[in-house]
């Protein structure tokens, strides 16, 4: 009999770096002074004030955080306004049925290599057909029979995906989205998790919902999970799964597809990454475990109450979306043909070749190039921190008051500095 397979912690992996960092930028580099704060001869405090942060991608027009009432202080929380709000933002019949409010969606991307395979009871196959029952067992069978763990995750994405799999002993095998072949390569891949950024930070591809319900139905017959996440879906709601006619008539009719696990979260097109709730849909046993192993109140009461407010004002939300697009058309009119301008001079100082794409979305863009850690250290020079990986670099959209701010600062000339290109920061 073949051995059961447990989740070891393995505690040798060096854990992800990430955006938002911009203290310890700041301490890392002191001997760097911002053009601006040379010429007025601003302390090294003043020119810590004068950074700006396009490292995280959250949104820099948040909506803005009223007053919190102090008793929210002595109370416990209670998340039934919360739900409440969150079934009419996210458009969920039944949500308190469908959904956990969890500590950002973080908490769930920790806790699901603990659950799902805490057993090995098959999902609920009603809705597939019966040719492919058939295949069902023999294919069911196959994936059991594994001793290892297979869990398929985007090559670029948000890192700590794969991070915490990998860090409970399952074996991680990276797909990518640029590659033509992506889509089918999933759909014959024998995998018990797969992993979907929708839309992919930092590229920005996006699977048709189509495609998404080929590999559930894939999953469902196969007993597999597919863990989307929305974190950046926010501002185009139409593209999310909670749309998608599949799966709308399934939790219409209070079900929800066993197989599909969703991630929610409020930080991104709100601009409350420092509230720490997010949503994790899934079927009854996933939220079960999940509910029992991250414990009572994982969130605050003020957190509660703030992300409720939030979520109820569309006003705010109907406002964002549009701001959105029009920063990303400002950013690609005003600051990318800048950026490409200094670009092409890192090109031409070099001497090589580089051939160069930009991809974006709502919320950020990013540019390939394997000129980006020189491009990365000529911003920092200016005090603009953005956000490094292997063979990019990503820009969230700016507010509107730093557009002009970026531009100038594009403007000022090279400093050359022992640093450039030589760190490597990754998502």
């Amino acid at each position: 009999m073949m051995k059961r397979w447990v989740p070891t912690l393995q505690t040798d992996l060096v854990k992800p770096k990430h955006g938002g960092d911009l203290i310890r930028v700041r301490h890392e580099h002191t001997h760097m002074a911002c053009q601006s704060n040379k010429q007025s001869g601003n302390s090294d405090e003043k020119q810590g004030q004068d950074w700006i942060d396009l490292s995280s991608a959250v949104n820099r027009e948040p909506w803005p955080v009223p007053t919190i009432p102090t008793k929210l202080w002595h109370e416990l929380p209670d998340q039934t306004a919360l739900l409440n709000a969150a079934q009419s933002y996210y458009g969920v019949n039944e949500c308190v049925n469908k959904c956990l409010a969890i500590s950002g969606s973080q908490q769930a991307i920790e806790w699901l290599p603990l659950i799902l395979f805490n057993n090995t009871s098959t999902h609920a196959l009603s809705h597939v057909s019966v040719h492919a029952l058939a295949q069902a067992k023999r294919e069911t069978e196959s994936v059991y029979g594994q001793a290892e763990k297979i869990v398929y995750v985007p090559q670029v994405g948000y890192q700590e995906h794969e991070f915490c799999w990998r860090k409970w002993d399952y074996t991680t095998v990276e797909y990518d989205t640029t590659q033509t072949s992506c889509f089918s390569t999933l759909v014959a891949a024998q995998w018990h998790v797969l992993v979907l950024i929708q839309p992919n930070n930092p590229n920005g591809h996006l699977f048709t919902q189509a495609q998404i319900k080929q590999l559930l139905d894939k999953a469902a017959i196969r007993n597999a999970f597919v863990i989307v996440d929305e974190a950046f879906i926010d501002s185009q709601p139409q593209h999310s799964l909670l749309s998608c006619s599949s799966v709308s008539t399934n939790h219409a009719n209070n079900h929800w597809p066993e197989s599909l696990i969703l991630l929610r979260s409020i930080g991104k097109f709100f601009g409350l990454p420092g509230a720490r709730v997010g949503f994790c849909f899934a079927n009854q046993t996933v939220r079960t475990q999940l509910a029992l192993a991250i414990g009572p109140w994982p969130i605050s009461t003020p957190a509660t109450w703030l992300v409720t407010q939030a979520l109820s004002d569309q006003a705010w939300q109907n406002k964002a979306r549009r701001d959105l697009a029009l920063r990303r058309e400002k950013f690609a009119n005003q600051l990318q043909p800048k950026l490409e301008q200094v670009r092409l001079k890192i090109q031409e100082k070099s001497g090589q070749e580089d051939t160069s794409s930009w991809q974006q979305t709502d919320f950020f863009f990013t540019l390939k190039s394997s000129f980006s850690d020189s491009l990365f250290w000529y911003l920092k020079e200016r005090c603009i921190h953005t956000r490094l990986g292997k063979g990019w670099i990503r820009f969230a959209l700016p507010a509107h008051d730093e557009f002009n701010v970026i531009s100038e600062r594009l403007a000022t000339k090279w400093i050359q500095t022992s640093t450039t290109s030589t760190v490597m920061e990754t998502v």
